[in-house]
């Protein structure tokens, strides 16, 4: 971390311009580092030209593949602290006691804090419920947008938060962290949690 923020001091002292994705990251750069107010535009992100549910929804190839075989949250990301996916775990696992029928899919690469993550899926007893989908091709990814009952998005910091416009895009609902850059992507569209209670987490998921 600390060699992170040497670099970007070093960028601080010979950029010209910068552009941030959110406003959230722009207020954070002028904050920890000083930038002239001046120097930073905020330009947010777009989720592209592709990416459409298809008609029919996720097809039974790809329901086998992921162990998906009726309804499901759906959660993109690379697994890491940040993401928080040990709590939504805990919040899913305190779900499915109603609703035992319904599974969590969590899609993306393996991060550094990919141990904690499967630790408490087991912790939960949760390793048929909870699907580790690692890598999706774009194609399964739209699919599983659309077919999902909701995505979750976690996280406690996120300096954008492209899956909140992807699901949108797909049509899907959207359970989000009310953190960082989260609800000024989803404005009044999403349902919104803190992300260090569990509680709320499960009340987000049963909305």
């Amino acid at each position: 971390a600390e060699k992170n923020a040497a670099a970007i001091r070093a960028t601080v002292a010979t950029a010209s311009r910068f552009v941030c994705d959110s406003e959230f990251s722009r207020q954070d750069l002028i904050r920890s580092f000083g930038v002239d107010p001046g120097r930073a535009t905020t330009v947010p992100l777009g989720p592209g030209s592709d990416g459409t549910p298809p008609e029919g929804g996720l097809d039974e190839a790809s329901r086998a593949k992921f162990g998906l075989p009726g309804r499901f949250f759906f959660a993109i990301s690379t697994l890491e602290p940040r993401k928080n996916f040990p709590r939504l775990i805990e919040a899913f696992a305190r779900f499915r006691e109603r609703t035992p029928d319904v599974r969590l899919a969590i899609a993306g690469g393996k991060g550094w804090g990919a141990d904690a993550v499967h630790e408490a899926i087991r912790k939960h007893g949760l390793t048929e419920s909870v699907r580790i989908l690692g890598y999706v091709s774009d194609g399964e990814l739209a699919a599983l947008y659309g077919a999902c009952e909701a995505v979750v998005c976690p996280s406690l910091s996120e300096g954008f938060g492209l899956p909140v416009l992807e699901a949108m895009r797909a049509g899907a609902p959207v359970v989000s962290s009310d953190r960082g850059s989260l609800p000024e992507v989803g404005g009044d569209a999403v349902r919104y949690f803190d992300p260090e209670d569990v509680g709320a987490i499960e009340t987000a998921l049963r909305q």
